[in-house]
């Protein structure tokens, strides 16, 4: 339950417009009419469908069309997004607009179609029947997540279309203070207004010292919603979030995609791909907040 304390964060709550990229696969499609669920739940006004003409997202995809012409790419391209965009229109509440935008930028630029659309959040498919699907599909689907600078949902083939009935937020309580992205936090919480549930795997059940420090330094932020904490152990994180949202109805798993350090950068770019390629509900993935180092002095020598 939301407490009143949410109202202070009132500039946080829209989500007006929402950013769906397709490559024209049934996958893509499908996160396409989980988008028009979203906009009833978010109050949103805009569905923009986008394709970029030089990144084909599924290896092998039924919608995946190359053609050499750059003009022709195009023309091609927004004839399909119109075709999609038809078939959207009985699926949308009434008074949302869908818009169709293509450009030749690669995926790595999307922050630029995110600044000219005014997207407030990002919906995607994915796929994990097929290992190579994984990696191709992987490669575009992580790398979005990494330089996204809004929330970017995906969502997985075939799930009910029903709108989310909670947030299993999987948070590994380090440095939170530093890098969690808590304004991001608070308006998606808002935005969806639904019971939050934060979830912790470890390999024994239980926090550590230095956890338990991070734990109220979440409590703080969170503190507006009411969220149940759960311990969890289990020696595989990915499965143990997993197994905890499955047994939630109509959930949807929050994780903020770490990137600072080698080995820290691997092992969360792991979980976050398992995630993604293997949960039955949606993913909402949200990039850490940046950390400023302070300057240090230059030795004289």
């Amino acid at each position: 339950m939301i407490h009143e304390q949410s109202k202070f964060y009132d500039k946080y709550i829209l989500m007006e417009n929402l950013l769906v990229l397709t490559d024209f696969s049934e996958v893509a499609s499908y996160a396409a009419s989980y988008a028009c669920v979203l906009a009833r739940q978010l109050s949103v006004r805009r569905i923009i469908l986008y394709h970029s003409c030089e990144t084909v997202i599924s290896p092998g995809g039924e919608g995946a069309v190359f053609i050499r012409n750059e003009e022709n790419r195009q023309e091609m391209a927004r004839e399909k997004l119109s075709v999609l965009a038809a078939s959207l229109q009985k699926q949308v509440p009434e008074g949302v607009l869908i818009r169709c935008c293509t450009n030749d930028n690669l995926l790595e630029k999307i922050n630029e179609v995110i600044i000219e659309t005014g997207a407030d959040m990002i919906v995607m498919g994915t796929r994990g029947k097929d290992r190579l699907e994984e990696i191709v599909a992987g490669s575009h689907v992580m790398r979005v997540c990494e330089v996204s600078d809004v929330p970017v949902i995906l969502v997985p083939a075939q799930i009910p279309m029903q709108p989310a009935g909670g947030i299993v937020f999987a948070c590994d309580l380090e440095e939170i203070k530093e890098t969690l992205p808590g304004e991001e936090i608070l308006q998606v919480l808002n935005a969806f207004q639904v019971p939050l549930s934060v979830v912790h795997v470890g390999e024994k059940g239980r926090l550590t010292n230095e956890e338990a420090v991070e734990t109220k330094e979440l409590q703080i932020l969170l503190e507006a919603y009411h969220p149940e904490y759960h311990e969890l152990n289990n020696n595989d994180t990915a499965e143990g979030i997993l197994e905890f949202a499955g047994h939630q109805q109509n959930s949807i798993i929050l994780l903020v995609a770490r990137k600072h350090g080698f080995i820290a950068g691997l092992f969360h770019t792991n979980i976050t791909k398992q995630l993604a390629f293997h949960s039955p509900v949606p993913l909402l993935v949200l990039r850490e907040k940046d950390i400023v180092y302070p300057e240090m002095p230059l030795l004289e020598i």
